[in-house]
């Protein structure tokens, strides 16, 4: 299994540094997605010390807890089950009322034309 073959580690105490030629680029950017600001202009904005206002601001509605049955005793698992067979029913119904209205909706246009 051996194969003469040193491996080296690179680190803060053994790199040896070579000059590689990066992309050099002229240009300004023309890309603005979501209207934001450029580098630039954030950290005049910065030095300025006005306010950075970043584009979107993200809402979090936070998560829906889904309790893991393994975990339940028995009566928490029994209600569980009730309350999942109750909401798939009442998710059922609804999207046949919808289901309904759509065709209802497609017959009266149909009779209209």
């Amino acid at each position: 299994m051996n194969t003469g073959h040193k491996f080296k580690i690179a680190n803060s105490m053994n790199y040896q540094f070579t000059h590689q030629k990066g992309e050099n680029i002229k240009r300004p950017s023309m890309t603005i997605p979501d209207q934001t600001m450029s580098i630039r202009e954030i950290l005049d904005r910065y030095a300025r010390g006005l306010p950075i206002e970043a584009g979107k601001v993200p809402i979090y509605d936070g998560e829906e807890y889904t309790p893991d049955p393994q975990y339940m005793d028995l009566a928490d698992r029994q209600e569980y089950m009730e309350n999942a067979k109750d909401y798939l029913k009442a998710f059922d119904q609804l999207q046949t009322e919808q289901q309904n209205e759509v065709k209802t909706d497609q017959k009266s246009d149909a009779t209209a034309e």
